[in-house]
């Protein structure tokens, strides 16, 4: 069984995925996954975004300079869409590859609905929050308003995600809460 785990910025996806880890599910982590490519310094990776943005976005180190990279990509759609072309292939291709070497795969993909792969799952699982708890999270995180507006700008809301999901999980209150939504969940999922 393939689960697809998504929600909004800020929603509780990465908690929900820790739970559903601790409960038996091998977990690929989307987000983790790109983070893990840009700290590799893939000089494919690296060359792209050079190119692309010029080496203010590259420290001395060979190291892509993230903020500033969100910077310019969360103000245009149009660089936003350049990059995810550049990380979405390599995203797909090893989420392919995870899904088929394991059993009870859930992958954590932000972004799901985004890039149409809600096809490749066997059940959708949205994590929701509404926008209060969304912005109280993210403002604990350092970001600014405008950041974090930016960013949720970029993404379908929440709300429709829910909708679209097969399962929803309503995180707003607290941990304890989750795990219970995460714990009926999963008992759904196995039956």
């Amino acid at each position: 069984m393939i689960i697809g785990l998504t929600g909004g910025v800020g929603c509780g996806k990465s908690t929900a995925s820790n739970i559903f880890k601790s409960l038996g599910w091998n977990v690929f982590d989307a987000d983790w996954f790109c983070l893990e490519l840009y700290r590799s310094r893939d000089a494919k990776l690296v060359d792209a975004i050079r190119t692309r943005w010029g080496d203010k976005v590259v420290t001395t180190d060979g190291d892509v300079n993230r903020k500033m990279v969100a910077e310019i990509v969360f103000k245009d759609e149009l660089e936003l869409k350049w990059l995810n072309s550049v990380f979405h292939p390599l995203v797909a291709e090893a989420l392919h590859r995870f899904a088929t070497d394991g059993e009870n795969v859930m992958c954590d993909v932000p972004l799901l609905y985004e890039v149409g792969w809600e096809r490749d799952f066997d059940a959708i699982i949205c994590v929701w929050s509404d926008l209060e708890t969304q912005f109280s999270r993210l403002r604990l995180r350092g970001w600014t308003d405008t950041h974090i507006q930016e960013r949720i700008n970029c993404q379908i809301s929440t709300d429709e995600k829910l909708e679209r999901a097969d399962l929803g999980i309503i995180n707003k209150y607290s941990e304890k809460i989750l795990y219970k939504q995460c714990l009926e969940t999963d008992r759904k999922l196995r039956t």
